[in-house]
């Protein structure tokens, strides 16, 4: 019996000792491996760790990378980066930037204006607007945030391709926080969008109908077969085509881009177009009075047009703005000359 008793006695504990590794693995586990009982904010409080987990699309710790840093006159001028990291096995730290600026125009540089990027992105607008590609997006502050330097926008980027919608709904959490913190904040915070159009996809340009708008001018000396265009026509408040590596075009009525460009600094009268009068920036970013209605045009060019400036027949930059301009304008109720 005391032999039966001591087996029993040395196996319980033996028992005790292997729950008590086990627990201790996972508290190891959770205390290295996810954010529980980690902090849930970072980047001086602007980023939830949950909606930061979501947009890394995997567990992790969810810690302060870079801590947050900005002016000190413009407290929506900020940087930080969000670091996930895992002891699990072929895990590798993932970083993501969160930023706020002042964007001329309430259009982001690295994403809307320019060639290989308007079109490659998934939009939302309404009460809230942004856009959001593979590795990141944008998303427009409250108008009570805008001031004489211009609209507040923030932005994320990541290092890898993740969920839009999560991209999305972590771009809305970091806008109010934001906008929190700077005393701007609108009576009702931005709702972040239930679901963002598709990207959209390449196709084939048809001769006579670019972008699929027939009458818009082939950008270039002249039809080449076998070009490709993306169309991004289902997004409710903003269209953009980028035809590759020839130009990329932009309209919107979207009211709430459209006071944040009226509200830029340099934003000032422009020469008409197409009988229309028109302000903006510069003659490639625009905004025309369409039946009343404010409309915005830009038109960038690409490297496989300016190669062919050369040949007499490609039509010039200003002539494909106003064709831009006459033939896109139609839906929008533009009516110049």
């Amino acid at each position: 019996m005391t032999n039966s008793k001591g087996r029993f006695t040395r196996g319980r504990k033996a028992i005790i000792a292997a729950l008590a590794l086990c627990l201790v693995a996972a508290g190891v586990h959770v205390s290295l491996n996810t954010n529980l009982f980690g902090r849930d904010r970072v980047c001086g409080g602007l980023v939830p760790a949950g909606k930061a987990a979501d947009a890394f699309g995997e567990s992790g710790r969810i810690s302060d990378g870079v801590e947050l840093n900005g002016e000190a006159n413009d407290p929506l001028t900020f940087d930080c980066i969000v670091d996930s990291t895992s002891f699990a096995l072929g895990f590798e730290v993932k970083e993501l930037r969160v930023s706020g600026e002042r964007a001329r125009g309430a259009l982001p540089d690295a994403t809307l204006d320019q060639v290989d990027g308007a079109a490659r992105m998934s939009y939302f607008t309404g009460d809230t607007t942004g856009g959001v590609y593979g590795r990141g997006g944008w998303i427009l502050l409250p108008a009570s945030c805008t001031n004489d330097a211009g609209p507040a926008t923030a932005r994320v980027s990541l290092g890898e391709d993740t969920d839009p919608l999560a991209t999305a709904r972590l771009l809305t959490e970091v806008a109010n926080n934001a906008a929190k913190k700077a005393k701007c904040a609108g009576e009702k915070p931005l709702a972040a969008p239930q679901a963002v159009t598709a990207a959209a996809q390449p196709s084939t340009v048809k001769d006579g109908e670019v972008c699929g708008l027939g009458g818009l001018t082939f950008p270039g000396r002249k039809f080449q077969a076998g070009s490709t265009e993306r169309v991004q026509d289902r997004a409710k408040g903003i269209w953009a085509c980028e035809v590759e590596d020839r130009a990329t075009y932009v309209a919107t009525q979207d009211p709430h881009l459209l006071a944040g460009i009226q509200a830029s600094p340099e934003y000032e009268k422009q020469q008409p177009v197409e009988g229309l009068n028109v302000s903006g920036f510069d003659d490639q970013r625009i905004v025309a009075d369409c039946s009343g209605t404010p409309t915005y045009f830009s038109l960038k060019t690409g490297q496989a047009f300016q190669d062919d400036t050369d040949y007499p027949e490609t039509p010039k930059w200003s002539e494909l703005m106003e064709n831009f301009v006459k033939v896109a304008g139609k839906q929008y109720g533009c009516s110049g000359r």
